[in-house]
């Protein structure tokens, strides 16, 4: 019996071991594309808007990301700012 749960430990920290870290959010180039809608005297419409990682900062000692945001209309896109 101390010989299984010998190994019973052995195999529980070799695969807690193994599990790899998780994906970071936002890595750079990252992109999201939102679709919007609503509704005019002409009809509805579609747009969308996409929100873009730039780069990391740190702001107090706080590792941040850069995002960008951007609208896209049917005839326009419109340039939203960056939000950290």
């Amino acid at each position: 019996m101390k010989y299984i749960s010998i190994l019973g430990i052995v195999i529980i920290f070799w695969i807690t071991g193994s599990v790899k870290a998780q994906v970071e959010f936002a890595p750079i180039g990252a992109k999201w594309y939102y679709e919007t809608g609503g509704y005019t005297d002409f009809g509805t419409f579609r747009s969308f808007y996409t929100a873009e990682s730039m780069r990391d900062t740190i702001i107090q000692d706080i590792t941040a990301k850069v995002l960008r945001f951007t609208w896209y209309q049917i005839f326009d896109t419109i340039d939203l700012g960056i939000e950290i």
